[in-house]
């Protein structure tokens, strides 16, 4: 296994929802860890790798099989691949993978700002009474935020991964 940092640069606006209250008139605070700095939960990154590599296994299986990406990314208990649901207490093993993905930390004092979303009413373009939305993002529209955290992966995964995150939108 070979360990590494794992640094994403994504343009904001962002969110991925949080717990705690960011403060009075926030509908929904971004994500944070025990020390208050903004997060994209490691698991949260994994499932959109996997969610890539998933489907480039689906069209492409002489390049990159489903083992592997089983391997790699682990099994659902209660999977049983195809057999009788109930036929072995093994198929409803949990099965975590070899990859090891953290939480990926923003970088570079990244702050909070707040960003406002509102629905509108097709019928008569204006807004839908009470449809405003107050977001907390660590990036305004169009600027870019660091994230960084670590990664436990095989040689081959990391090509893999690599890959799949250059076609994460």
């Amino acid at each position: 296994m070979t360990r590494c940092t794992l640094t994403l640069r994504l343009e904001g606006p962002l969110s991925t929802a949080g717990l705690a209250s960011a403060g009075h008139g926030v509908d929904q605070p971004f994500l944070r860890d025990h020390d208050g700095c903004m997060i994209l939960a490691g698991t949260l990154v994994r499932g959109n790798v996997r969610h890539v590599l998933d489907a480039i296994a689906a069209t492409a299986p002489d390049h990159l099989p489903a083992d592997t990406v089983a391997r790699w990314f682990g099994v659902a208990s209660g999977s049983d691949d195809g057999q009788e649901a109930f036929a072995s207490p093994e198929a409803w093993a949990p099965s975590s993978g070899t990859l090891r993905f953290g939480d990926l930390r923003a970088q570079n004092g990244a702050a909070a700002t707040t960003i406002t979303r509102i629905a509108v009413d097709e019928g008569t373009g204006s807004v839908v009474p009470g449809a405003l939305q107050v977001l907390e993002s660590p990036a305004r529209p169009g600027e870019e935020v660091l994230f960084s955290g670590l990664l436990e992966a095989e040689p081959e995964a990391l090509v893999w991964i690599e890959r799949a995150l250059r076609l994460v939108p």
